[in-house]
């Protein structure tokens, strides 16, 4: 008798935790929680303001205008390494600091369109995540990002031009 009564304690028990996170998930997402591991945490703006390049006509405009350095990030909404530069990366007291010294533009290639192949090739990237810099009007090549940087590596980098 007590095994019979113990297996269905422990099954409501289980089935009031389930329910829990679930109501934790739900009411988390009516506030604009997009991570359901943290249910209960609203994504915060970032401080970094990326202007959309629509074509690669539009970027050499920009590139001979610029009188600061350019990063340009080329991201996706389906790509998850795009996601922790976002989440971590570019949260960061330091990275941001940085970075407000750079023309900040963004290539967002989550329909891959002809134009946004184009660029890719022009690039010679094969998808995101990846970041390139531009100072003088002259792309860095040797300074490309490709693929996630944690937040110490991608300083040295921004340092470095």
């Amino acid at each position: 008798i007590f095994f019979k009564n113990s297996k269905n304690t422990i099954a409501k028990a289980i089935s009031f935790i389930v329910l829990a996170l679930g109501v934790l998930v739900l009411f988390g997402a009516i506030r604009g929680a997009t991570n359901p591991l943290k249910p209960l945490e609203i994504p915060q703006k970032s401080e970094l303001n990326f202007y959309t390049i629509k074509n690669g006509k539009e970027l050499d405009g920009i590139i001979e205008t610029s009188k600061k350095p350019i990063l340009i990030d080329f991201t996706a909404k389906w790509c998850v390494s795009c996601k922790e530069f976002e989440e971590i990366t570019f949260k960061d007291k330091k990275v941001i600091e940085l970075m407000k010294k750079f023309k900040l533009l963004r290539v967002d290639i989550t329909k891959n369109t002809p134009e946004d192949k184009k660029l890719l090739k022009r690039f010679e990237l094969v998808g995101p995540p990846a970041i390139i810099f531009f100072k003088n009007r002259v792309e860095l090549k040797n300074k490309k990002v490709v693929g996630y940087k944690e937040p110490k590596v991608f300083i040295k980098v921004l340092e470095g031009i």
